[in-house]
């Protein structure tokens, strides 16, 4: 409403200048001037007012949308700065929570009028976040994927199903930019309906240098979250190697001879075929089981 009306003073203080001008009339001329920039300024101030006020109440949906999210206490949690997505983690229950609107606002300012928002939750353990990766102006900064066998099989069926979000920015060798408009988070999930999740750490109206403090703030934080999904990604890799070397020397003791059967076996095969005589047999079986 607020803004409506300072809309419209601006609208006729603009034309009680025009009229100043008309009638050669310096005084209207210059009241017509200063009530225009008055209401000017004002109508931007209340535009940020109610930009603010919209802002306070979409985190409060999003603090209920996390609170009815079933059996999962966020113990950190992030949202984004443009209010699409947000990131939180349970470390008792070890598992990573992504809220996201479903609505697509890109391009569309944070209105009350033109903003929509619905939000959605998926939830993932550990071992089911793949890469974690830090993307400044879509150009790929620093990332950690799983190399274990198991996650790089899960990696590798993502990319087979033709999910190129996974290749994320380029290589950050192709860019020495001084000054940025845009920190994210891209984070691949074992999830081949919705294989990724990005979450923006800042968004510039215009590009601000890197040894800004707006820039350092952001990236730390972004830093954080990479830090902080990059050492479960480890954990659950040194996990799997632990798991699977600890297999092989269970299947050892279970069979611990499997390796010399098999070769008495070739040694039989080849005395019926009489390709060896019987005292190279009774040597090489010796030699085998000694």
């Amino acid at each position: 409403m607020w803004y409506g009306v300072g809309c419209l003073g601006m609208i006729i203080f603009g034309s009680i200048s025009l009229l100043g001008i008309s009638n050669d009339s310096k005084f209207v001329f210059w009241f017509g001037v200063v009530g225009f920039a008055i209401f000017n300024f004002g109508a931007l101030i209340l535009g940020e007012v109610r930009k603010r006020r919209f802002a306070e109440d979409m985190d409060g949906v999003m603090d209920m949308t996390l609170n009815r999210t079933s059996q999962f206490a966020a113990s950190q949690e992030f949202r984004s700065v443009d209010l699409e997505s947000m990131i939180a983690i349970d470390e008792t229950k070890q598992q990573v929570c992504f809220m996201y609107n479903t609505h697509d606002n890109q391009g569309v300012e944070l209105s009350r009028t033109l903003s929509k928002f619905n939000y959605e939750t998926k939830i993932f353990h550990y071992e089911d976040i793949l890469q974690s990766e830090i993307i400044i102006d879509g150009v790929t900064h620093t990332k950690t994927s799983r190399s274990s066998q198991v996650g790089g099989a899960m990696i590798g069926s993502l990319v087979g199903g033709n999910v190129g979000a996974i290749i994320g920015g380029l290589s950050a060798l192709q860019t020495s930019q001084t000054h940025v408009r845009s920190i994210q988070l891209q984070v691949v999930v074992n999830d081949p309906q919705r294989s990724f999740y990005r979450i923006n750490f800042a968004l510039f109206e215009q590009p601000v240098a890197k040894n800004s403090s707006s820039f350092i703030i952001a990236n730390d934080k972004a830093t954080h979250w990479h830090n902080l999904l990059s050492y479960l990604i480890k954990t659950v890799d040194q996990q799997e190697q632990t798991t699977l070397i600890e297999s092989r020397k269970e299947e050892e003791k279970i069979f611990p001879h499997s390796s010399v059967a098999d070769e008495l076996l070739k040694l039989s095969d080849l005395l019926e075929k009489k390709l060896i005589s019987i005292e190279e047999y009774n040597h090489l079986k010796n030699k085998l089981l000694n």
